[in-house]
C-alpha cells in the first residue's frame, strides 16, 4: 500500500494535493454501506497530504483518527 500511495503521488500535477480515500464497510470489507467510524486505516496514509473520509459519523470519525494518530506519536 505504501508503494502505491507514493507512486500515485507523482500522477498529481501538484503532488502536495494528492487525495486518498478511506471507507470501511458497515459489517465487512465487502459491505458497500459505510461504517459509522473508520476502524481500519492503512498506516501509509499518514504520508498522504489529504484523506477523504467516508463514514456515517464523519466528524467523529475524523476526530477519532486524529486522536489515535496523536496517541501513536506519543508512544514512539
Amino acid at each position: 500500500m505504501a508503494e502505491m500511495v507514493a507512486a500515485s503521488r507523482n500522477t498529481w500535477s501538484v503532488p502536495e494535493w494528492q487525495l486518498v480515500h478511506i471507507s470501511n464497510g458497515a459489517t465487512s470489507f465487502n459491505d458497500p454501506r459505510h461504517s459509522d467510524l473508520i476502524t481500519a486505516m492503512p498506516s501509509s496514509y499518514r504520508n498522504a497530504p489529504w484523506i477523504e473520509v467516508e463514514a456515517k459519523q464523519k466528524e467523529q470519525a475524523i476526530e477519532k483518527l486524529q486522536l489515535d494518530w496523536l496517541r501513536d506519536l506519543q508512544t514512539i
